[in-house]
């Protein structure tokens, strides 16, 4: 009952009778994605009074969701007799695919705090690359199952390691566009409790610390990705590395097209040098100096030589040679030709 009253002071009214808490509105049609103990579902669906516009999902089976989140029971149930609508075992990214959301739409779907789990270390570029993996499924998803003039939120940490996952950028790959980046504080969403969900302290809280929501729109409404205009540029970064066989030659251009096959633009990898110690690689926003770091953890000596913008090179604009086509002007016993100027002619 405490986190009720909580709940109703963070609510704002409108005269229509429209509750508001932070960006979420009574109004509007929500999909919930990856709740850990559905905590901030349970808080949406109490400061609105019903969750019958809501969609709340987990990753997990129910079974497996209350075996790692025990105190997931009384948000269910509170859910449940809100009138929410709670899917398990939905992958963010399929969910537009999923039997029970095909072909629904979407005015807010929210994804708080996305994470791919541990395989590495929060640092380690192996270890960004599979969030990216996750956000950018999920925001691809998402971008398909939003309404007209509706948004796909992401709650994310914006202190480094965190910055490096580059969701903005995630999302404008798949056709989104930054809306607006706003503070999230927990303090906001009385009764949240964010959780880890990975075992074995998968119930247990973390330290949110500096984080943003970014909320995302369609790119000019079209729910398609924008074609690009204009050259890309490129880099070009050179680095000597410690490449004494060929057998490490091998794998340190094999770990460079692994790490960013998926999530950047490579478009040439190669070793160069008078010693073959130098490994030259270009592509598209390559984050030289995680690759560097990567590179001295599983290969040996790495040090960053130089790094420099290649600008693309315009498709010269081919000259069209129009031959001139004569017009003719009938008039009894006259004929007129003359040059062609406007490329038309009248018959």
């Amino acid at each position: 009952m405490y986190a009720h009253n909580l709940i109703n002071l963070a609510v704002s009214v409108q005269d229509n009778g429209e509750k508001w808490i932070k960006h979420y509105s009574s109004s509007h049609k929500i999909l919930l994605v990856g709740e850990g103990d559905f905590s901030f579902a349970a808080c949406l669906a109490i400061a609105f009074g019903s969750a019958n516009n809501m969609v709340a999902t987990s990753l997990d089976s129910k079974g497996l969701l209350m075996e790692k989140h025990p105190t997931a029971g009384p948000n269910l149930k509170e859910l449940e007799d809100r009138g929410c609508t709670i899917v398990h075992d939905v992958d963010a990214h399929t969910m537009s695919q999923h039997p029970l959301l095909t072909n629904k739409l979407f005015d807010r779907i929210v994804f708080n705090f996305p994470h791919a789990g541990f395989d590495f270390r929060e640092h380690d570029i192996l270890q960004i690359i599979q969030h990216q993996k996750v956000v950018k499924a999920f925001l691809r998803s998402a971008r398909d199952m939003l309404a007209e003039n509706g948004e796909a939120h992401v709650t994310h940490k914006t202190t480094h390691p965190f910055t490096q996952w580059h969701i903005e950028e995630l999302a404008e790959e798949v056709g989104l566009r930054l809306v607006e980046k706003v503070e999230f504080r927990t303090l906001d969403y009385p009764g949240y409790i964010n959780k880890r969900g990975a075992r074995p302290r998968s119930d247990r809280t973390f330290l949110v610390g500096e984080c943003s929501t970014f909320k995302f729109g369609v790119k000019n409404g079209s729910g398609k990705p924008e074609d690009r205009t204009g050259p890309i540029n490129s880099q070009k970064i050179v680095m000597k590395v410690q490449l004494n066989s060929d057998k490490c030659r091998s794998k340190a251009m094999k770990l460079v097209r692994l790490v960013f096959f998926f999530m950047r633009s490579v478009s040439s990898v190669e070793i160069q040098g008078a010693d073959k110690d130098e490994l030259v690689v270009i592509g598209e926003r390559v984050d030289s100096v995680g690759l560097t770091n990567l590179l001295r953890k599983k290969v040996g000596y790495a040090a960053i030589v130089k790094v420099e913008e290649m600008k693309a090179k315009e498709e010269p604009k081919k000259e069209v040679e129009v031959n001139p086509t004569p017009i003719c002007y009938t008039v009894p016993s006259i004929v007129y030709y003359e040059p062609n100027q406007s490329g038309c002619s009248i018959m």
